[in-house]
């Protein structure tokens, strides 16, 4: 078991996303855009965490699966959704035990994605693609590379506890300068009191892994909901694509 597996293991981390229950202003344009599609639809919820994204995304599909690799965060979900036939199983996006061509449309909310390391990465695209039929689509969002030196700044605040966590991050850190040569990072963020390491990714390059894995069609949003600019600096975007 990884760390960041034992982190979301953790009933800290289960109640954090257990009490989450609103969707990001980018899931509710991804949802009114694939809402014709997913009438009558097999609907995959990968990194499903607490169930923050089930009841919006479920209750328009025919069938809705609920996976996390942690099972602390599949039992939040059994017991908040007892009264519904909603399914939902402990599994890995790396190792996905479905067949072929088995969904619809798959979301992986909330950077879930970004709790692999980089070779895991394309695992987790290439399960995704092979359990999607032809035509379907994929939602995932991903920490944006843009975001770092704003995440690596001090900010405006001088308090000396401020300081000393800001000094704590910089230390967990590579330099930034060395961020800037990468398209790709993992750091250790401010997410779940630093205990996670999360992979941060430049768009260009997050655009060609999805095309290495047989994607098409990308459209990209930024936080607020809209059509993320090039240069968007929002801590992460999110991806809609098709497999092709």
């Amino acid at each position: 078991m990884t760390d960041n597996q034992r982190t979301y293991e953790s009933t800290f981390a289960v109640q954090q996303y257990t009490a989450l229950t609103e969707l990001q202003p980018p899931e509710r344009t991804i949802l009114g855009m694939v809402l014709p599609r997913l009438t009558g639809s097999r609907v995959l919820d990968l990194g499903v965490g607490g169930g923050r994204t089930t009841v919006e995304f479920a209750q328009h599909a025919a069938s809705y699966l609920g996976v996390d690799y942690s099972a602390g965060m599949i039992e939040a979900c059994r017991a908040r959704f007892a009264d519904k036939p909603w399914q939902f199983q402990v599994a890995d996006a790396r190792d996905l035990p479905f067949d072929d061509a088995s969904f619809d449309f798959v979301l992986f909310s909330y950077n879930g994605i970004d709790a692999v390391p980089h070779e895991d990465r394309r695992r987790v695209l290439g399960q995704t693609y092979r359990v999607l039929r032809e035509g379907g689509l994929f939602a995932f969002s991903s920490h944006n590379l843009a975001h770092a030196p704003a995440l690596l700044s001090l900010g405006p605040t001088l308090h000396p506890r401020a300081v000393l966590r800001y000094l704590w991050f910089r230390r967990a850190n590579p330099p930034l300068r060395e961020i800037r040569k990468r398209d790709w990072v993992v750091l250790r963020d401010r997410g779940l009191r630093g205990s996670v390491e999360s992979y941060y990714v430049s768009r260009d390059e997050q655009l060609r892994q999805l095309t290495a894995a047989g994607f098409g069609h990308v459209q990209v949003f930024q936080l607020d909901g809209d059509v993320a600019p090039l240069g968007a600096t929002d801590p992460w975007l999110y991806y809609l694509c098709v497999r092709e």
